[in-house]
């Protein structure tokens, strides 16, 4: 990037100011004017569009020990942020932290101030860490674990007022696991107001929130040592729960509990007081319910380290339901609201519990055991669904029967199974960084639709869903999808930009996909047997169990399992963005024999002259009789001679059962 700026603003703990000096002449005197205002924009700028606090960050640099700068020297002291303004690309921010695994990111903020925080240019590590970890192809290097601390365990006490505002007591158990710390993150919602953080002896510590801020910078009143175990107590209060126009209720952050790192594992204990006349849900064990006066009281404890914490409470009606060998099922829903709403209403908790109850059956068979004793499927007042530890959160939608809601039992049956599938894809096997996240919402994507194959025993709808999926991957949806593209699937949450909506589509889309395949390649297409892909799977569940797994890990697996390098496959469709057109012709001879014998040719299109891929074809003689081959398609011009047959194929078909992303044409 080389671009003439008409604003600078640094903010630095590096050697930056030194090779100022060098260059340039420096006095002490008064900022006015322009230079006073924009001084300000660009940190208030900053903190609007990503939550961040450059202050806090330069204070953590000042205030390490020196037994850090010693033991980290190329951690210490190294950041840099540029907050720039050109004529062709108004701002931009240039950072680079080295207490981040990926150091180096260029970013242009609020690009559609109306739909976006910021758009992520790039993301990637210094120069050094590709010298020491030369990547093989597409290959990333190897993930470097930077965290500072480890957070244990949670307690926390809770109240939330008639009017919806929430006040919070939280004691953060946690390890230190470098020397030398003075000031450690935490993510927090903007909308809570904190009042006070202490230590175990009660002192009070000084820490930073801003308007607009996420990250709660703590100073500790001294440096960590590396395996103590410490306690810090918050409490705060503010306004994290929304109400519809009905009066049903949702808490809309997940920030509502101070946390620490990307999707860190903990334990829980939390106790929770809400107005009688609502039932509260959350994660884990309900240990204990009792009333205080005007409040429901209630203690939840979860013992299995998860890495989210969630609650809900509301007017609900419940369903419950056990099945030996399966957690207990339990449903509940906002009945009163769909009779408000004149909502025609079906049975939705039995018809929710059926798919909760199958869905658990059928990955508990081709997954392994999940771990939580309970599962609770409750009713939220929005359009869309989470799958906490344990707890379900599925809107509105699947709980009414209306004409512009109405959705296929496939439809149906998918969603909920998806959500059911995170207790596997997301809780028992966690995902490193925000590359590897496809392991949890493709694979759920897929868990989802396969149930719903399984269900409904609906071939045809299935095959729908994977066309649907096709034509997203393929930018064939709304205007504002591109498809693959727009990059691959290991780009993770910055496939969403101002230029187009891709993170879903390839997300959770093409990761389902992905899966497809693998499962297709690995099937044994006489007997319809998936028995190599579901050992495939339960190895994985079994090998990440409680631990957050890499796309490299899930690799490693797969090569287990097929007996073979799968380089090319990952980079294909994992690191790589491209998707073959196969042109595809056949002729059928009879030979001297009396046999039948097929000749397929296929034109390879649209991706390198490298790209291959095992490719199904079926040849359908009749009456029920078929047969299906695999042919190994690995440059732009393919000749097959197929096995001969006693009887003339009526038909032959290139990729049946859309197993492989792609499109074929017909000649």
């Amino acid at each position: 990037l080389s671009a003439e700026f008409k604003e600078l603003y640094l903010g630095f703990s590096d050697t930056t100011g030194i090779e100022l000096e060098q260059k340039l002449n420096f006095s002490k005197g008064e900022v006015s004017g322009k230079f006073k205002s924009i001084m300000k924009d660009f940190p208030e700028r900053l903190l609007k569009t990503s939550g961040r606090n450059i202050w806090s960050r330069i204070l953590a640099d000042i205030l390490t020990d020196s037994s850090f700068l010693m033991s980290y020297p190329d951690r210490s002291k190294g950041f840099l942020f540029a907050g720039i303004k050109t004529g062709q690309f108004s701002h931009f921010f240039f950072v680079f932290d080295p207490k981040k695994a990926e150091e180096v990111v260029l970013e242009i903020p609020e690009p559609k101030p109306d739909l976006y925080w910021r758009d992520q240019v790039c993301s990637f590590h210094q120069a050094d860490d590709y010298l020491k970890n030369p990547p093989v192809k597409n290959t990333p290097i190897p993930h470097e674990d930077k965290d500072e601390i480890r957070i244990t365990h949670y307690k926390i006490e809770s109240e939330i007022s008639i009017t919806e505002e929430l006040s919070a007591k939280v004691e953060v158990d946690f390890e230190s696991l470098l020397d030398g710390i003075r000031v450690i993150d935490f993510h927090l919602d903007p909308d809570l107001k904190i009042e006070r953080i202490t230590n175990e002896q009660g002192d009070s510590l000084y820490f930073i929130k801003e308007k607009d801020q996420y990250r709660v910078p703590v100073v500790l009143p001294q440096p960590t040592k590396s395996g103590d175990i410490r306690t810090l107590t918050f409490k705060y209060s503010g306004k994290i729960i929304l109400q519809d126009w009905i009066g049903d209720l949702y808490v809309r952050s997940t920030y509502w509990y101070p946390e620490y790192g990307y999707l860190k594992r903990a334990t829980y204990d939390m106790t929770f007081k809400c107005p009688k006349g609502y039932q509260l849900l959350s994660i884990g064990k309900k240990i204990k319910e009792w009333v205080e006066g005007d409040l429901l009281c209630t203690q939840w404890v979860e013992e299995f380290p998860v890495f989210l914490a969630s609650f809900t409470y509301g007017d609900f009606e419940t369903y419950q339901k056990n099945l030996e060998g399966l957690p207990e099922v339990c449903v509940y829903n906002l009945e009163q609201s769909h009779r408000l709403t004149w909502t025609k209403y079906k049975k939705s908790k039995e018809s929710v519990a059926a798919d909760v109850i199958n869905s658990l059956s059928f990955f508990q068979t081709v997954y392994g055991k999940c771990p939580f004793s309970r599962m609770v499927a409750t009713e939220i007042p929005a359009f869309y669904g989470q799958g906490l530890p344990g707890l379900l959160f599925l809107s509105w939608g699947t709980f009414a029967s209306d004409e512009k809601l109405e959705k296929t039992k496939f439809e149906e049956a998918s969603f909920r199974a998806h959500e059911v599938s995170h207790q596997w894809w997301g809780h028992i096997v966690g995902w490193e960084t925000y590359h590897d996240q496809w392991l949890s919402e493709g694979f759920a994507e897929y868990s989802g639709a396969w149930f719903a194959q399984m269900s409904t025993k609906d071939n045809e709808e299935f095959f729908k869903e994977l066309e649907k999926w096709q034509k997203d991957i393929e930018g064939k949806g709304s205007k504002w999808e591109e498809g693959s593209k727009v990059g691959p699937i290991w780009l993770g949450t910055r496939l969403n930009s101002s230029k187009s909506l891709d993170y879903a589509n390839l997300i959770y889309e093409k990761g389902a996909y992905v899966v497809h395949m693998l499962r297709n390649m690995m099937m044994d297409f006489d007997t319809k047997s998936d028995d190599r892909f579901t050992k495939m799977m339960a190895d994985f569940v079994e090998t990440y169990r409680g631990k957050s797994a890499t796309t490299e890990d899930f690799k490693a697996i797969v090569e287990k399992h097929v007996g073979e390098n799968m380089d090319w496959f990952f980079d294909q469709w994992v690191y790589g963005v491209e998707i073959p057109t196969y042109s595809f012709s056949y002729t059928t001879e009879k030979t001297p024999e009396g046999k039948y014998e097929v000749t397929c040719e296929i034109i390879q299109e649209n991706v390198s002259k490298n790209f291959k891929m095992w490719v199904p074809i079926l040849l359908d003689f009749g009456d029920g009789q078929y047969a299906v081959l695999r042919l190994w398609i690995d440059k732009p011009q393919n000749k097959f001679k197929l096995p001969k047959a006693p009887v003339m194929p009526k038909e032959v078909t290139l990729n049946p059962f859309y197993s492989v992303l792609c499109e074929v044409k017909n000649q």
